[in-house]
């Protein structure tokens, strides 16, 4: 009985001693499964700070880009736009210089053109109107045009030379052809003193084909003019207005233009609207007269 009773009391010993082990052995499990989870979670929340990491790495890296590149980019727009801004202000100051300069240009020419007419221009003396006179005789001065506000007239003087004049508002075109004529001759021109203002001469535009020609010392270098010359001319203030001389040294067919009449043709008066005037007020007049009239009849104080 009490060797069953020992044994048994072993057996429960061993029992509770089995026990404990495996609840021991589950326990210390499940310390060690937890703290393999606690690894791993560690380790992925290593895993996800560092990616977090290098994800905010790139983002500033690839932003750094960005903006190096938008940099760059607009350093280029600039860089265009400073050039765009440059080259428009040349072509603006290129063509403010291209304006500038015809107008200069055309300045120097009128200029040049006055300071011909001042040198060509001569006060008309006995010897020039004798000169003249004997260059009419033996035919040296080919033709004459007269010039009369609208209208011109032609002379022929050497009927071997053809003269045709075009008159405009502003020119007198004269065209001179000599088929059998090749020594040199004159075209006078006269401005009638009631047509022109002597004062306005330097404004003139005298041209030979189209082209200035230079002036004349004196009216003898345009009568003796030899045929290996170039053309001048000569403006000679007179009495009776002005007259201009053109020497021709050779013949084929030349044109003489004689240009800027406007500035030197006096305007004509309006006489018309001024004796409408005059005539209205006559008209006016007489009407008054004859209603006085009327009234001191009225009045019994003039007799019918």
């Amino acid at each position: 009985m009490n060797t069953r009773g020992s044994e048994r009391v072993l057996l429960a010993g061993v029992l509770i001693l089995s026990l404990s082990s495996l609840v021991l052995s589950q326990t210390v499990g499940v310390v060690l499964a937890e703290s393999d989870n606690e690894d791993q979670q560690a380790v992925g929340e290593n895993k996800t700070a560092s990616n977090l990491q290098s994800s905010d790495e790139g983002k500033q890296q690839s932003s750094g880009e960005g903006e190096q590149q938008n940099k760059v980019q607009n350093g280029t727009e600039d860089q265009s736009n400073d050039s765009t801004g440059v080259q428009g202000e040349l072509n603006a100051e290129n063509n403010n210089t291209s304006v500038g300069t015809e107008g200069e240009v055309e300045k120097e020419i009128e200029v040049e053109k006055e300071n011909n007419n001042e040198k060509a221009t001569h006060n008309e003396t006995e010897r020039d109107s004798s000169s003249i006179d004997d260059a009419k005789k033996d035919q040296t001065i080919a033709a004459q045009v007269d010039v009369n506000n609208e209208d011109v007239s032609t002379q022929s003087i050497d009927n071997n030379v053809s003269v045709k004049t075009e008159k405009s508002p502003d020119s007198v075109n004269i065209t001179v052809n000599a088929s059998s004529q090749t020594g040199p001759k004159v075209l006078l021109i006269n401005l009638n003193s009631t047509t022109i203002d002597v004062a306005s001469m330097k404004y003139l535009d005298v041209r030979y084909d189209g082209h200035p020609i230079a002036p004349a010392a004196n009216v003898d270098q345009i009568l003796h003019a030899n045929s290996t010359d170039e053309p001048h001319y000569a403006i000679l203030v007179t009495q009776s207005g002005a007259q201009i001389l053109v020497s021709i040294p050779h013949f084929s067919v030349h044109s003489i233009t004689i240009g800027s009449l406007s500035k030197v043709i006096k305007p004509v008066p309006e006489f018309g609207s001024t004796a409408q005037i005059v005539l209205v007020v006559a008209i006016i007049g007489i009407m008054a007269v004859a209603a006085r009239k009327r009234n001191l009849r009225f009045l019994g104080l003039v007799n019918s």
